[in-house]
């Protein structure tokens, strides 16, 4: 719990007073003195003008009992209860202003300063950021006011680090941690703590509703994950025999007469990320094909869509040793991306959204590439994946072939 001392806040002097009382006043002229104000309240204020807490306490809290509404009277009473340490007192006064006023930065400070000094750290936090929210990008505050904000945000600071602390506690015995069925709780907490954020899908070209947004698919999800894991070596030699030739990769990013070169990745016509594709866009790459029959007929069995001038893509992708692909999206949320590691040396990972993974050889990954993802080859010597494409598990097979007469129609659009 947040002790009210963390605050740190001498409230006793005339000069801070006065600032407190005048900056609101400016903002609220009208609202302030639209009730005239009885005498033991007045008393009271110039009492406090003056440095006088204690007892202009005493003529304004008498002045409230005795049915005094004024603002300004409101606000002081709240000013000098604070500074008394009469938390309840003071959140009673500052409640009334903020009737009223509830955009008020000062006043949210002040409730957020009562509710500490009772204890109530969750809600104090939460005025202290309607405070720093109310403030942001606002000019002309006063230098008082600007102490009381940064005072403010080392709250929240601190609140922070309470509830963090708070919550690994409840992770350790929740199990939360060390229990791979609670990977989705563990990703919401981390969330909610600020140490990740939320990626949703963004595919640059066609965005199909109604999808979950998750970022690796666990491989023992899809049957046909196992026939093909269980030919991985049978795979990898057709591989190294096409190593052995010493031709046939190409750079991943080449040149496409249809299509203007916008982006700024580094890969145009770059060797550092290159490919050998048996299936390019729809387009089946016969002599590579032919070079690879083993690995075609394998993928045979994965549910690989077949839209001319889109799908498959199938193909063997190289990164070099310090190749970094940067974050970007591709261009469906329609597909999930399937990558068989076959050459992997340490020091390569692959980001989805939030979740950074080891590449290791022979342990599959499928995951939505229309979330942000990015790849890194931090080794000294090549790394080389199978890549292919599959529909995604919650697309309808209705839905499909629509979808796949929907984008023949479009790519045939001139």
């Amino acid at each position: 719990m947040l002790p009210y001392s963390f605050i740190s806040v001498t409230y006793g002097q005339a000069s801070k007073i006065s600032v407190y009382l005048e900056t609101t006043q400016t903002k609220l002229t009208k609202v302030m003195n639209s009730d005239v104000i009885s005498p033991e309240a007045q008393q009271g204020l110039n009492l406090l003008q003056v440095g006088n807490v204690s007892e202009a306490h005493q003529y304004l809290s008498s002045a409230r009992k005795n049915g005094e509404k004024n603002l300004r009277i409101a606000l002081a009473t709240a000013i000098s209860s604070r500074a008394l340490g009469l938390f309840d007192e003071c959140l009673s006064a500052i409640d009334d202003f903020l009737l009223e006023m509830p955009r008020d930065i000062n006043a949210n400070i002040i409730k957020a300063d009562a509710l500490s000094g009772l204890g109530q750290l969750k809600n104090a936090t939460t005025f202290y950021m309607g405070a720093l929210k109310l403030a942001h990008n606002q000019p002309g505050l006063s230098p008082q006011l600007q102490n009381d904000l940064a005072r403010a945000q080392k709250a929240c600071q601190q609140a922070q680090s309470v509830f963090e602390q708070e919550m690994r506690q409840t992770i350790e015995q929740l199990g939360i941690e060390t229990n791979q069925d609670n990977r989705r709780v563990k990703e919401a907490v981390d969330i909610l703590m600020g140490k990740k954020q939320v990626y949703h899908q963004q595919p640059t070209t066609f965005y199909f509703p109604g999808l979950p947004q998750i970022q690796f698919y666990d491989p023992e999800e899809f049957s046909w994950a196992e026939d093909i894991l269980s030919r991985k070596d049978d795979i990898k030699n057709e591989l190294e025999q096409l190593l052995s030739k010493g031709q046939g990769f190409k750079p991943y990013v080449d040149h496409n007469p249809n299509a203007p070169q916008t982006g700024d990745t580094g890969f145009y016509n770059n060797e550092d990320w290159s490919a050998f594709h048996l299936y390019k866009s729809g387009k089946a790459i016969e002599e590579n094909i032919a070079q690879c029959p083993i690995t075609h007929d394998i993928l045979q069995s994965a549910p690989i869509p077949k839209i001319p001038g889109r799908s498959p893509n199938i193909l063997f992708s190289k990164l070099k040793p310090g190749t970094h692909i940067a974050p970007h999206h591709g261009e469906l949320n329609t597909r999930l991306l399937c990558h068989l590691p076959l050459i992997v040396p340490d020091g390569c990972y692959l980001r989805v959204g939030n979740d950074k993974r080891d590449v290791k050889e022979g342990e599959f990954m499928i995951f939505d590439d229309s979330v942000e993802h990015e790849a890194k080859n931090n080794s000294n010597s090549d790394r080389i994946v199978l890549i292919f494409d599959i529909w995604r598990p919650e697309i309808k097979e209705h839905e499909k072939d629509v979808l796949s007469k929907l984008f023949n129609q479009i790519d045939t659009l001139r």
